[in-house]
C-alpha cells in the first residue's frame, strides 16, 4: 500500500470511527481529496480499500456511500464471533505466547480518565488481540475481515457500551493466563452475546433502514 494510499486509508476510517461520517452518508471523492490534502487517486484506492473492509458501499460510475446496518446485519456478525472468538480463547489458553498474553493484558489496564473513545478503541483491541493469541492462521483469517466493521459497530454503540466490559475483558484474560481453556471459552461466549441487545437497542440511534446507494449517490459530483 503507498504512503498516501494508507494515508486516506487511515484518515477516513478514522472519521468513519469517530462517527464523522454516518451510516449512510454520500462521500464525494473530491471533497474528500481536498479534506485530506490528497490526489483523487490515492482517494479512490483507499475507498476500493474501505469498500474491501464493508466500512462503505459504492456504486460504478456514481459514486459511494458510508455502509448501514441492518439488525440482521448485527445479529449475524454477533453470532458468527459467538462461533469463533469463543474458540479463540480456548486455543490461547493452550497456544498462546507470553508475549502475547501481555499485550493481551494490555488492553485491559485503563486508565481512570480514560474517554469512551479511548474505551472504546481498547475494546476492539483486545478482540483482536485475542485471535493472535490463538495461534490459529485460519482462524485468524477467517475472522480478519470482520476486524473493521467490528470496531466500527464498537463505536456506533460507545455511548450505550457497558463500561463492565472491562472487568469481562480482565477475566478472559486471566482464564487465558491460567490455562482454563473451559472458562475462558464460556466467559468469552458470555460476553459477545450478552453484547447484542443493547447493540440492538441502539441501532434506533442511527436507524435500522438499509440506505439505497443508487438513490444517495444519483448526483454526477465525486
Amino acid at each position: 500500500m503507498t504512503s498516501r494510499r494508507s494515508t486516506a486509508v487511515e484518515e477516513i476510517t478514522g472519521r468513519i470511527m469517530r462517527l464523522e461520517y454516518r451510516p449512510g452518508q454520500r462521500l464525494v471523492e473530491r471533497d474528500l481529496a481536498a479534506d485530506l490534502g490528497l490526489s483523487r487517486v490515492p482517494v479512490r484506492e483507499a475507498l476500493h480499500r474501505l469498500e474491501v473492509d464493508g466500512l462503505v458501499i459504492s456504486v460504478p460510475r456514481q459514486g459511494t456511500i458510508v455502509s448501514t446496518w441492518s439488525r440482521t446485519d448485527i445479529t449475524d456478525l454477533f453470532e458468527i464471533r459467538a462461533a469463533l472468538e469463543p474458540m479463540a480463547a480456548e486455543f490461547a489458553a493452550h497456544r498462546r505466547t507470553d508475549v502475547q498474553l501481555r499485550r493481551l493484558e494490555e488492553t485491559t489496564r485503563l486508565k481512570p480518565e480514560s474517554g469512551v473513545v479511548e474505551q472504546t478503541e481498547y475494546n476492539a483491541e483486545f478482540h483482536r488481540r485475542l485471535v493472535e493469541a490463538a495461534n490459529s492462521p485460519q482462524l485468524r483469517d477467517a475472522m480478519r475481515p470482520m476486524y473493521a466493521r467490528m470496531r466500527w459497530l464498537f463505536h456506533l454503540t460507545r455511548e450505550r457500551g457497558p463500561l463492565h466490559q472491562g472487568t469481562e475483558h480482565v477475566r478472559i484474560a486471566a482464564a487465558i493466563r491460567d490455562g482454563d481453556a473451559d472458562r475462558a471459552r464460556r466467559l468469552t461466549a458470555q460476553h459477545v452475546l450478552d453484547g447484542l441487545r443493547p447493540t440492538l437497542a441502539a441501532l434506533a440511534d442511527w436507524g435500522e433502514e438499509r440506505a439505497d446507494p443508487v438513490a444517495a449517490t444519483k448526483s454526477r459530483r465525486r
